[in-house]
């Protein structure tokens, strides 16, 4: 994705049918040798055209699009004055919700939190960090491409989980807690 955008393109149709899986499906080869690619490229549009942010316009299914998308379909029908700007922080935000999607098996609506979790959440409070922060409404408060793949190349690296407790197996992960306040 990082490098679509870095030629000038924004993919605007993240979701988990435009995801595609390679490798890895024979007893052979290694968990390392997967390779996850982004496809569909039906909605893709340059970074300069000129109507790309034209008002009006319905982008992908409203369950995966980005606050701005929305947006854009709900101004010329409802006459407001939303933010409209198709960014790579608009494909950040569908990043979000497919890694929401993939730990919990549900599409995220509004803001989300811990009480959202309605699956197990068996991951470092870095990972949903990184999830929430792909998912903020405001764009300013959003990853931008380049720091949410660094990000996750980092969490996406082998770790040893050490835990405090001896008798505790620290080869598996600490579960998240829900915050009881």
């Amino acid at each position: 994705m990082e490098q679509l955008h870095k030629m000038g393109y924004y993919h605007r149709d993240i979701k988990p049918d435009n995801i595609l899986f390679f490798g890895g499906d024979t007893e052979n080869e290694e968990a390392d040798s997967r390779v996850w690619k982004i496809g569909d490229l039906g909605l893709i549009e340059a970074r300069d055209k000129d109507n790309l942010d034209r008002r009006g316009e319905r982008i992908g299914p409203f369950g995966w699009i980005s606050p701005e998308a929305g947006n854009k379909f709900m101004t010329e029908k409802y006459n407001l004055n939303l933010d409209c700007k198709i960014d790579e922080k608009s494909d950040v935000f569908q990043l979000g919700k497919l890694m929401w999607f993939i730990f919990q098996h549900n599409i995220p609506i509004g803001i989300i939190d811990r009480s959202d979790l309605t699956r197990s959440f068996d991951y470092d409070n870095e990972t949903f960090a990184s999830i929430v922060k792909a998912l903020q409404h405001g764009k300013a408060r959003r990853y931008d491409m380049a720091a949410m793949g660094a990000d996750l190349k980092v969490l996406a690296q082998p770790r040893v989980w050490v835990s405090p407790n001896p008798c505790i197996n620290s080869s598996v992960p600490p579960k998240v807690r829900m915050n009881e306040e």
